[in-house]
């Protein structure tokens, strides 16, 4: 069985649902800070409160040779039209695409996706050929965050070769065995779907879709899927990184390049258009329409995501890549709007919505069936652990991290991150197991009287100053940074978005992990410093670069 493991592989271009408290934000102070960090290669901010208006800026565009192919001539400062990968924030213009198709006639809120494949597609799970374009646009289609065969052949440009023949693919075999959870779950796989569609849709592809239906109606001229020297990369730990690149196939949710001039101008239009100002088919109405909850105490349009302050809806959406983050939001009683372009690891998100004064909502959690709590035995080797932390459900594998497990059906839940589910057993009023269903396998576990006891393996005792060689951080990739730090227990280690998880010595060197089945070798030059870290996992070994040594 292929397993959902503590350290993925796989790049997100997610959506940090930073809980901000509302207040006064100095916004040069911000700037000054991330600056000062040595952690940003360049930020462009604009913002409007009422008729008030003011940009900052930080940085200088890549060099270029001059018109004549020699000198390199350096490239002018940031500013509004300087052009920043976007991220996520393209999911906004997919969503734009998607309702000026249907103010077109070209397809309804309710148009699925067999209507839209081809005819000869046949899904694994029937449900899945019914998900509609209105739930790929608000996350709530049940399908994964990730295609399952998602398997980036270049960490550092992992979207550049997924292409239509496996998001096909992995759309004919999504959710195997099990029902879909028709709730809220932020899917890069269910918006590029849903850009891909409409790109076919319109006769030729998303880029052109888009740049005929919303980008040239709403003159944006700067906002496209373009290199050039006017782009800045993406940068990370004192690396500059290249910038993403997309197939078709998974573009929607998260291809294009723009500027704060240009997403100030949709901001503008979002916060203030009507019927007879918008150049637009589509009623703008629709865009500030909540459908439902999302994460983190959020809600959901078919274009945004939605903060409040008090009563009052704060519309926004935020974007991160290899090396960039980026954030766009606005609200209407206040007249406020405001954009953020970062190239580097200061993340804009929690500065935007505290600047458009959000206040945060606790999230409703489902509740909770006690009766399930336990262990579960999958094999010799292998227990599966049941718990409820804080008012939510966790599942472990043996030496794998725990996952959030939301409930669907009766008896049925679903796992976060993975196209997974549980199936639980019972006999009358006892719980007798459960099915793990993943790949379109069904896995039986049996329930346990008692917990399992759990086998460790030996760690040796290193002194304190060979673990102090150990410090620092190894880039495994442009989005994943390992970071080791020493505790009062021993040595730690974090892969970027995760917890410290302990690390136990072996020998000099050589570390594994107790909560996963993975291990840590460090490689050493020929003056015996440290250069590389080495991870060993399911058969693998990814090699992550020393980048920075930290001092004890």
């Amino acid at each position: 069985m292929r397993s959902t493991t503590i350290l993925p592989a796989l790049p997100f271009l997610a959506l940090f649902s930073a809980l901000a408290i509302a207040g006064e934000v100095d916004l040069q102070e911000w700037i000054d800070a991330r600056k000062a960090e040595g952690m940003s290669l360049g930020i462009s901010l604009q913002w409007q409160r009422g008729e008030e208006t003011g940009s900052l800026a930080f940085g200088q565009e890549p060099s270029m040779q001059d018109s004549e192919g020699g000198e390199s001539v350096e490239g002018k400062a940031v500013d509004g039209q300087t052009r920043f990968e976007i991220g996520s924030i393209t999911k906004v213009f997919t969503h734009l695409l998607l309702a000026e198709s249907i103010a077109g006639g070209a397809v309804t809120d309710d148009t699925t996706l067999a209507e839209l494949l081809d005819q000869d597609v046949t899904f694994s799970q029937p449900e899945v050929g019914k998900i509609t374009l209105r739930e790929l646009a608000t996350h709530t289609s049940g399908l994964p965050r990730l295609p399952t065969n998602f398997a980036p052949s270049d960490s550092l440009d992992p979207y550049a070769d997924y292409d239509e023949k496996p998001l096909v693919f992995a759309v004919k075999s999504a959710r195997a065995l099990q029902p879909l959870n028709k709730k809220y779950a932020y899917s890069n796989f269910g918006v590029g779907l849903e850009g891909y569609l409409l790109g076919k849709l319109h006769g030729s592809n998303y880029e052109t879709a888009l740049r005929e239906q919303i980008l040239d109606p709403l003159s944006l001229k700067r906002t496209d899927f373009g290199d050039g020297a006017d782009l800045m990369p993406g940068y990370q730990s004192g690396r500059v990184l290249p910038v993403w690149h997309f197939q078709d196939a998974l573009v929607g949710a998260g291809g294009l390049r723009s500027c704060t001039d240009d997403l100030m101008r949709l901001a503008r239009w979002g916060m203030a258009s009507t019927e007879s100002a918008t150049p637009l088919q589509l009623d703008p109405s629709r865009t500030r329409s909540v459908i439902g909850p999302a994460s983190s105490g959020f809600e959901i349009t078919p274009v945004w995501h939605v903060g409040y302050s008090g009563d009052a809806p704060i519309y926004f959406h935020n974007g991160a890549t290899g090396g960039s983050r980026s954030f766009v939001g606005f609200r209407p009683d206040t007249a406020q709007a405001i954009a953020l372009l970062v190239s580097g690891e200061g993340d804009p998100t929690e500065v935007g919505l505290k600047w458009l004064g959000s206040i945060p909502r606790l999230p409703s959690l489902p509740a909770v069936d006690r009766s399930i709590v336990g262990h579960y035995r999958l094999s010799e080797a292998i227990n599966i652990e049941i718990s409820v932390v804080v008012g939510q459900m966790f599942i472990q594998l043996t030496r794998q991290p725990p996952l959030n497990m939301e409930p669907m059906e009766e008896d049925w839940y679903s796992l976060s991150l993975a196209d997974a589910s549980v199936h639980i057993l019972r006999d009358g009023d006892s719980v007798t197991g459960l099915n793990l269903v993943q790949f379109g396998r069904r896995l039986w576990a049996e329930r346990l009287e008692e917990a399992p006891e759990r086998e460790t393996e030996e760690a040796i005792t290193l002194p304190d100053q060979v673990l102090d060689e150990y410090i620092g951080e190894y880039s495994l990739s442009a989005a994943m940074v390992f970071t080791i730090r020493k505790s009062d227990e021993g040595l730690e280690s974090q892969l970027t978005g995760q917890p410290f998880f302990p690390i136990f010595a072996r020998a000099k060197d050589e570390f594994f992990y107790r909560v996963v089945e993975a291990e840590l070798h460090f490689d050493r030059d020929e003056e015996g410093q440290i250069t590389a870290v080495v991870l060993h996992q399911n058969g693998r070994k990814l090699r992550a670069n020393r980048l920075n040594s930290s001092d004890p």
